[in-house]
């Protein structure tokens, strides 16, 4: 990504609704950087974001959140942050598609998706195609969707074509409104990021600008 590309682009990350869904972009916009700017993007998300999870479930997110964002940071700042937030288990939770329905469900299977196998991963991106949407400022559905799909492109043997179509006709089935487009873009950013990569990014960065600019 151009250098120039960045600020907007982390200003853009900063306006994703979902705690983690904004952390893993901002992530992955920090790689781009170099090591002094990535360090303060780290310690950023690492402020203020884990304090503002306060439901059931926050020792997972809080987790999940720091083993993501703790690769950026220089040692031994990394392993304090590992220490500080351990996995609440070693152990990969079981999920079957009924608990993936409804709006927890949803959020549940996004936030657990890198601890997901494989075989769960297909299991619960299946379950979650099906499901309603559950509107704005924020769609656990689509969230859900794009967490397991770009989780499930980083295992082996990635059905990329089949994720592709997902993708595609997951931004087809929701471009009515200018608030729509907006709400997939930000929602659907890992995937098109994993799928993509770096020209996805710019374009996901373009395509916002644009239609904040010209969609009214």
């Amino acid at each position: 990504m151009p250098d120039a590309w960045i600020p907007e682009a982390l200003s853009i990350a900063e306006r994703i609704a979902t705690v983690h869904v904004r952390a893993n972009v901002l992530v992955w916009l920090a790689w781009r950087l170099g090591d002094a700017e990535r360090t303060q993007i780290a310690e950023r998300i690492l402020a203020a974001e884990l304090p503002r999870i306060r439901h059931l479930d926050s020792t997972e997110m809080r987790s999940q959140i720091a083993r993501t964002v703790a690769p950026l940071l220089p040692e031994p700042r990394r392993s304090e942050v590992l220490a500080a937030f351990p996995s609440p288990s070693t152990a990969s939770p079981q999920l079957d598609g009924a608990m993936v329905r409804g709006k927890a469900g949803l959020e549940r299977s996004a936030r657990i998706a890198p601890e997901l196998s494989t075989q769960e991963l297909e299991v619960a991106l299946a379950e979650a195609v099906t499901e309603r949407s559950h509107g704005s400022p924020h769609d656990a559905r689509l969230e859900a969707v794009a967490a397991l799909a770009s989780e499930r492109l980083r295992r082996p043997h990635p059905p990329r074509q089949r994720l592709q179509k997902l993708l595609h006709d997951t931004l087809h089935g929701r471009a009515e409104t200018r608030a729509e487009v907006l709400l997939v873009l930000s929602a659907m950013a890992p995937l098109i990021i994993g799928l993509g990569g770096t020209p996805a990014a710019v374009g996901v960065v373009q395509a916002i600008r644009r239609v904040g600019e010209w969609w009214p």
